[in-house]
């Protein structure tokens, strides 16, 4: 088993921690977005697209990582300088998980 101390950092923070869709232990959130519109907009022509993305590393601390000079950051940037992620998924090291667009009923 691992130690409580262990596990505190990786506990949800804020308003994740009183989530009851987060806390499930499903692996998944709601999150809400209110979007306000200029006054005089027509309804009718809202249109929301969404994109989500994952991305494990951002790309400062994968800068921070290769910049250090013990073997662990000599691999890693030897590995990062040499893998071609342009034109791929994995371009800018994130991944898009998904994307949905909703159009206001006319």
């Amino acid at each position: 088993m691992i130690p409580r101390e262990f596990l505190v950092a990786t506990f949800p923070k804020g308003r994740a921690a009183e989530d009851p869709s987060y806390r499930d232990g499903k692996g998944h959130a709601i999150v809400d977005y209110r979007i306000l519109v200029p006054a005089g907009t027509d309804p009718a022509r809202v249109r929301v697209k969404a994109t989500l993305w994952y991305q494990s590393w951002a790309p400062y601390f994968l800068a921070a990582r290769v910049a250090a000079s013990d073997a662990a950051a000599v691999r890693l940037r030897a590995l990062t300088e040499h893998l071609d992620l342009d034109g791929t998924e994995l371009e800018h090291w994130k991944l898009r998980v998904g994307a949905a667009t909703w159009s206001a009923p006319r």
